[in-house]
């Protein structure tokens, strides 16, 4: 039988994976739910729904930057009817080797260790750093736009949402609030406190309910209005913001405050102008207040790419001549290198794009000359 073929191959080939071990550790896990909630019915329903939705989605799921799923429990989603054993439906999913959490808090250590030193000043080591945490970014682009593509938003985008596999490879898991939109966006447009919106609710065939984690929550979800594929764009921005900030967004705010200054205010956090062009016009555009002045994720993933490729442009102008001998430039050549870098990389369109073009479209913003160090 060709079925039975097939699954000998699957099986031969997961039992190959078990045994190949990558920085002496075993390249799988199994996750199921605590033990801990088996006496708890709410917790226990809940957690069991989102293990079975993870499982859902992930077997629908092919992409080089989403989380790998292997297997599952033989009995399927009725291993959970015959008994309230926490460990009776599992699933077998890739090793992660940290979160972004994790790697923002060593990005943070990294970039004090190079401000103290010579070569920051010289070499432009920070525009370095910089492109290392913008490439992790354009890979979860990457990902979002291929789940965009087929309907599917995430709804819980952040840092400890976002890990990286035994091989560094960046990976987007943890679908457990996953979920698949029923029809196209039917392209209105809302404001939070119109009452005729509200009223015309059903005509957005969407997704509703107040899922997500607050901080990162988009203004329509916390509205609980309907929403599309665009309340990951705006999770995503933040995401974006703390790996270049190297910090929470809103940190020491709670949940009430949070919800008056995003919702109300419509207060943002604050953007560092020595950030690489292009990431505080892309960010403007990616947190705006209604769904529809954000960017597709497509949109966003060739803004990120566009942005690597001016810093890569920027590091081989003030990169030094290859010699026998290794000589650090003059300052009047790095002064020349700037320069010649400003004009190289600035184009007609200097001005900030805030209208929606053809897609997909690269957000620029007015290059601004930065301060010699």
């Amino acid at each position: 039988n060709e079925n039975e073929k097939e699954n000998e191959q699957q099986r031969k080939s997961l039992l190959d994976t078990l045994t190949t071990s990558v920085k002496g550790k075993s390249p799988l896990v199994v996750k199921h739910v605590k033990q801990k909630f088996v006496y708890i019915p709410s917790k226990f329903k809940s957690a069991g729904s989102g293990l079975i939705r993870e499982a859902y989605f992930l077997a629908a799921l092919q992409h080089p930057h989403i989380l790998s799923l292997y297997g599952w429990a033989k009995g399927g989603v009725a291993a959970f009817s015959k008994g309230s054993h926490y460990d009776s439906f599992f699933l077998i999913l890739e090793r992660m080797d940290g979160t972004l959490s994790q790697r923002i808090k060593e990005w943070r250590k990294q970039l004090l260790r190079y401000k103290t030193t010579y070569l920051e000043k010289k070499f432009h080591l920070e525009d370095v750093l910089y492109c290392g945490r913008l490439q992790v970014a354009r890979d979860v682009s990457d990902a979002l736009d291929y789940m965009h593509s087929k309907r599917i938003i995430h709804r819980d985008l952040k840092p400890s949402n976002i890990g990286f596999d035994l091989k560094g490879n960046v990976k987007l898991f943890d679908f457990g609030l996953a979920m698949e939109l029923r029809s196209h966006d039917s392209g209105r447009d809302y404001q939070h406190g119109d009452a005729n919106e509200r009223e015309n609710e059903d005509e957005w065939d969407d997704a509703y309910g107040r899922v997500g984690t607050t901080k990162y929550m988009s203004p329509e979800v916390t509205f609980g209005l309907p929403y599309n594929q665009k309340t990951d764009v705006y999770s995503f921005s933040l995401v974006i913001w703390e790996m270049m900030a190297l910090e929470k967004p809103f940190k020491g705010v709670c949940k009430a405050q949070h919800r008056k200054m995003v919702t109300e205010r419509w207060i943002r956090p604050p953007v560092d102008d020595a950030w690489p062009n292009g990431v505080s016009s892309l960010l403007e555009c990616a947190w705006a207040e209604t769904p529809r002045e954000r960017p597709s994720m497509k949109e966003v993933h060739a803004s990120l790419e566009q942005i690597i490729s001016q810093l890569r442009l920027r590091r081989r102008k003030h990169r030094p001549l290859s010699s026998t001998k290794k000589s650090f430039p003059s300052s009047s050549s790095i002064r020349l290198s700037r320069s010649d870098s400003s004009n190289s990389v600035t184009t007609a369109d200097t001005t900030a794009t805030t209208s929606v073009p053809s897609s997909p479209r690269v957000i620029t913003q007015r290059r601004r000359r930065r301060p010699l160090r």
